[in-house]
């Protein structure tokens, strides 16, 4: 494991015969949906998946986080058969964050019911063009609240949310129709100052008519494991639930994409006694290209990622390199990347201090306009600290004193 490498959440997918017995599939390679999987901007990682199947097409809505700005915008992907994905495109992009796109269909429409809670509000969205196009429709609710989560159930709607500040209370709210306006459950808050338990986790499933509830698991740590309550009583006068099991539903694997954590899943049934969840996992980043290069001070070059390889000229890319066997004993080196059309052409370049706690670099970085469309190789390297002496490598990526990657990225016209 590289110290200072950055965690990052992808998308799987578990199955099992009900929405609260869901496992691993050994048919199912996963993650099914990564962040490498973005081609139009630099994204850290994706999350949140929510699912809707139209016209014979599967549709994966989630939140992609941008590298240049922060910020989570909402996009989608598609498939045929709901297990191998495409990505498409941005749906949603708001001046402020946006995470969540639970979407559901109402009458005739589709509509959206994203966390913003940085925006100060509970925001309703619908297709205009499906699944493309969204248009804000109104308030529901004014405050800060996050992972707000909708039913439709005995005849009437219900949200459940928790605030952005208090994240172990979940408040209930009831309506007629989605639109509003919203009432406040008089069983609410439903739980206080728990965050193991409250802060919504998926889209709320009927199941064997009774609404099944999901619940993240953020203490100690955000999102580590995913708890399911049955919901035994849901009347405008009372609410009550049960534990489906003592244990999470979901919890971290220890190792790989979801190593750290398990925070969310949209269930659906494909057949009758046949579930398919679309679950995210967190884990730690580790290169998206494994390469051989090892410096005679010892220190090793063991991959990196790139995110997208594919851009325009004025684009911007996130780029990690991760390294290994950094000394502690001695002046640390200085790492070099250049970017160029040969090895002696050097059109980008970045410089970064090594240290033995820093072992995964990352940089966003800007394509600039002029950059004429083409392919272009990835050169990295040591040089000594002190004296700027490059250090010699060695190993079948390597090439005198740097690591080559060609092509590396490309360029393509406006």
């Amino acid at each position: 494991m590289w110290k200072s490498a950055p965690y990052e959440f992808a998308i799987g997918i578990y199955t099992g015969n009900s929405p609260i017995a869901i496992v691993p599939s050994a048919h199912i390679r996963n993650p099914v949906f990564t962040a490498e999987d973005i081609t139009d901007f630099p994204a850290r990682f994706v999350a949140d998946p929510f699912i809707a199947r139209d016209g014979g097409n599967w549709y994966l809505f989630f939140e992609a986080l941008n590298a240049v700005n922060q910020k989570g915008v909402l996009a989608v992907a598609s498939s045929r058969d709901g297990l191998k994905w495409t990505y498409k495109q941005v749906v949603l992009d708001e001046p402020f964050h946006l995470s969540y796109p639970q979407v559901f269909q109402w009458k005739t429409n589709w509509y959206m019911l994203p966390e913003a809670g940085r925006s100060g509000q509970v925001r309703l969205y619908r297709a205009v063009d499906f699944p493309w196009k969204w248009q804000y429709v109104t308030n529901l609710m004014d405050g800060a609240y996050v992972d707000t989560s909708i039913l439709n159930y005995a005849g009437r709607w219900w949200l459940f949310t928790v605030p952005r500040q208090a994240g172990g209370t979940l408040y209930l709210f009831s309506a007629d129709q989605p639109t509003g306006p919203w009432k406040p459950h008089p069983d609410s808050p439903l739980i206080v100052n728990d965050h193991n338990i409250a802060r919504p986790g998926g889209r709320m499933t009927v199941y064997r008519g009774q609404p099944i509830r999901y619940a993240q698991d953020d203490d100690p740590t955000y999102g580590n494991a995913l708890h399911a309550f049955t919901v035994t009583t849901l009347t405008q006068s009372r609410y009550a639930e049960n534990a489906v099991s003592p244990d999470p539903i979901l919890s971290a694997s220890g190792t790989g994409w979801n190593g750290i954590g398990m925070h969310q899943l949209d269930p659906i049934e494909t057949a009758p006694g046949q579930w398919r969840a679309y679950v995210d996992g967190l884990g730690w980043a580790r290169p998206e290209r494994w390469i051989d290069a090892v410096f005679t001070n010892n220190v090793k070059l063991d991959g990196f990622s790139v995110r997208p390889a594919r851009l325009r000229a004025g684009g911007h890319m996130l780029l990690r390199f991760f390294w290994s066997n950094i000394p502690s004993n001695a002046p640390p080196p200085t790492a070099f990347v250049h970017i160029g059309r040969n090895r002696k052409e050097i059109l980008m370049q970045a410089d970064y201090p090594l240290t033995n706690t820093c072992e995964c670099y990352e940089q966003v970085m800007r394509i600039p306009t002029n950059l004429p469309p083409g392919k272009y190789e990835l050169r990295a390297g040591l040089c000594e600290t002190a004296g700027g002496r490059k250090i010699p490598a060695k190993g079948i990526s390597c090439s005198h004193e740097v690591a080559r990657i060609k092509p590396f990225i490309e360029i393509i016209a406006p």
